[in-house]
């Protein structure tokens, strides 16, 4: 068989006979075992592939292989978007969630809803729900999010000229939350990723939940590790466009994000079955209680007692840190003056202490809780 390399044959009635074109797709998919956005989808034609997406995506990465006079069938085989012998080739899953304007028509509500619950009794909830190719529903609803979830606060503190800054959510989280949540989700099941949110957090949810193999242990440890992918060249095209990162790397990031910005930690939510995930994002401390201008820049004061609480607990929970990395955990945009002395202030009294104390000014240079 051309394009597979071998043929393939089925058992009717007591004789062994070549298969049909439509039986050797099928095989091909079971013999390969792939995720489900590399199998064969048999509901759709060549046609559904739209040679305009392709392009631009071609594009956006930088691709080598962009030119104009690529023929639409070559095209797709040189990118492994579809499979199977000479006049019936089929478009891989993954092949509809991109390059398709409308994947819903495969896949049943392959979307993003976002739900804005404006009071605590969710009076004044606002919906907005983002279709067409996966990469476009990201970029739309993180645009939608940053826009009306992500606010900057200047808190002030007593004594010092350098105030600090921290936001409602770091958009950092948001961001890789959301394409988690859409690499991560069941395509074969009709419910779409919903992003909720709250007064005081965001919740991002996708069905099913975290596969079998990542143990309770693991998510206590947010070690989201899997042995299996269930869309692996989706991961693959979302990574290219500079959507997603590594594998495995996405509860992690979510949750430094959220401890630089000195938000509390995500929670992840399952169930036994892991029917589904929902990571919640709780808002920044300062922003529990809202001016009513609802202005994007907010001011209010911390005093420095404060501040030296905030670096015990991050370098408790962290470990060492350089003088860089701590101010930028604590909200300073560097390690100014203000900053120093708080920090010399700790030193001096014994709070906390370099890690290579016969060389202060070393660019190894680390801070420690006192051991």
């Amino acid at each position: 068989m051309e394009g597979s390399g071998y043929a393939c044959y089925v058992r009717r009635m007591s004789h062994t006979v070549r298969a049909t074109p439509e039986e050797e797709l099928i095989l091909l998919s079971r013999r390969e075992n792939p995720s489900f956005d590399s199998l064969m989808n048999m509901g759709a034609s060549m046609d559904d592939i739209d040679l305009e997406l392709v392009r631009e995506y071609l594009t956006r990465v930088k691709s080598g292989i962009r030119r104009e006079d690529v023929p639409k069938g070559e095209l797709l085989r040189m990118m492994d978007l579809d499979r199977g012998p000479d006049g019936f080739r089929k478009p891989l899953n993954v092949a509809l969630m991109m390059f398709n304007p409308h994947p819903m028509d495969f896949f049943p509500n392959a979307r993003i809803e976002v739900v804005f619950k404006r009071g605590p009794d969710g009076s004044g909830t606002i919906e907005d729900h983002f279709e067409g190719p996966v990469d476009t529903q990201i970029r739309a609803s993180l645009r939608l999010l940053k826009e009306q979830a992500v606010r900057l606060r200047i808190i002030k503190v007593d004594g010092e000229a350098e105030a600090l800054r921290v936001w409602s959510y770091p958009f950092g989280a948001i961001e890789e939350a959301v394409v988690n949540a859409v690499y991560h989700r069941s395509y074969a099941i009709g419910e779409p990723v919903t992003i909720t949110v709250s007064p005081d957090s965001i919740e991002i949810q996708n069905l099913p939940g975290p596969d079998h193999s990542i143990s309770d242990e693991d998510l206590d440890g947010h070690r989201m590790i899997s042995t299996h992918y269930r869309n692996k060249r989706l991961g693959d095209f979302l990574r290219e466009l500079g959507l997603a990162e590594g594998r495995n790397t996405g509860i992690p990031k979510i949750f430094k994000e959220m401890r630089m910005n000195g938000s509390g930690d995500p929670t992840i939510v399952t169930d036994a079955d892991r029917s589904f995930m929902r990571l919640v994002l709780p808002i920044h401390p300062a922003f529990m209680e809202r001016s009513s201008t609802g202005a994007r820049s907010e001011g209010t004061r911390r005093r420095a007692s404060d501040l030296e609480a905030m670096v015990l607990d991050v370098l408790s929970k962290e470990g060492c840190m350089s003088s860089r990395e701590l101010a930028a955990r604590l909200g300073y945009k560097t390690a100014g003056n203000s900053f120093r002395k708080i920090i010399n202030s700790m030193l001096e009294r014994g709070d906390i202490e370099y890690l290579y104390p016969e060389s202060p000014l070393s660019p190894k240079q680390r801070l420690c809780v006192r051991r």
